[in-house]
Order: structure tokens, then sequence, then C-alpha cells
């Protein structure tokens, strides 16, 4: 496993990563918009049962475009250690650079996450290192684990903890399949979602397990 920068595993914090206030998520700059919400009656066991890999994500200062290879996620509960700030789950994410050589980020066992709502998909990320109080908030606004795929965001508001961005399309196969792509894409954008900021990954020939 290569060895985790502290700033390739914040790039990971999937609702941690800082990014310009400038920068809106949303298209009509009210954030959250009107309508929007999060999953309703999530089932968090099932979500994070197996890998989740990304085909598109927004870019933040410390999860650049030029990463946007082989990018994946997985996530487990955890046990239970007062060393871990009371943290449910175990958070594992894994990008290559996009020019060769395809330098490795890795976030190892850098990062925990919080549930706060599970049966809203609401959970906060952060260092296994500081308390939940200093996590970022990461949603799950929308999920089919029938079709295979995820819509998820940072917190779409100024989080109570911190303010932070991301968009991410995840599916569980890593061949792309453009007709889920472009569902997800609708379902952010008719949550007020800006789609501009989302870049494709490249989830080909890639050599890591």
């Amino acid at each position: 496993m290569p060895q985790t920068s502290r700033a390739a595993a914040l790039a990971f914090a999937l609702g941690v990563a800082l990014v310009d206030a400038s920068r809106a998520l949303t298209t009509g700059g009210n954030c959250p918009p009107a309508d929007f919400s999060t999953v309703l009656n999530f089932n968090l066991d099932s979500f994070i049962s197996t890998r989740w890999y990304i085909q598109q994500q927004m870019a933040t200062k410390y999860l650049p475009a030029s990463w946007n290879r082989c990018v994946y996620a997985e996530y487990a509960l955890r046990k239970k250690s007062w060393l871990k700030w009371g943290y449910d789950i175990d958070v594992h994410n894994y990008a290559e650079e996009v020019q060769p050589p395809h330098k490795v980020h890795d976030s190892g066992t850098f990062l925990c996450a919080k549930v706060y709502d599970a049966a809203r998909g609401k959970l906060g990320v952060a260092p296994c290192f500081l308390p939940p109080l200093a996590s970022g908030d990461y949603w799950v606004i929308a999920y089919d684990e029938m079709e295979g795929w995820a819509l998820s965001p940072a917190a779409p508001q100024q989080s109570r903890r911190q303010a932070a961005a991301g968009l991410w399309i995840f599916t569980r196969e890593r061949a792309r399949n453009q007709n889920v792509v472009e569902k997800v894409r609708q379902i952010a954008a008719d949550k007020g979602f800006d789609l501009s900021v989302l870049n494709d990954v490249d989830q080909t020939d890639c050599t890591v397990a």
C-alpha cells in the first residue's frame, strides 16, 4: 500500500475538503434550493456493503481534476474505540493521477465517518484523529441499490461544522454506463445542482483490484 500523505487523504474526505465559497454548487444561488431533500428510509448497511466507483466528481482544492482516474470509495462499520472519537464508519478512498506514471493517492485508514441521521443518509467525515465536531457534512441525496448508483454531495449549505463542498456520482460497476450517469445527472439537476462542476473520471485500464 503506498504511503499516504495527509494532503492526499484530506482530498478524499468527501465533505471535508474546503473550497472557495464563490464556487456555488447550486444554479440559482439559493443553497440549499427550496425543494432540496436527502434520501428517505436510507439503508446504510446496504450502501456500505461493497465498493463504489466514482464516474463523475467535482474538483476541489484538495481533489483536483488531475486525479480523476480509477477513483473509488469503500466504507465499513468500525469497531468502537475511545481512540477514534466514537466514529461509526471507516472510510477508504483511492485515486490515481491522470498523467503517467499515474501516481496513487490512497487515504488508507486516515478517514472516519460519524452517522448523524441514518434514515436520511446524513454523515460527517473527517480525519480520524479529529473529533466529529470538526467533520464535514456528507449526505446521500439519491440512491438505488438495485440499479447500482448513488448521488452524494457534501451538504449543500453552510455546514454547522465547516464550509464544505463536493459532488459525486457513484456506481457499483467500474465500467461506465452512460445511461445511468445521465439519469443521475438529471436527478442532480432537478435538485438544483450546477452540473458544470462535474468532471468525468476515467475508469478504464485500472490495474488496482
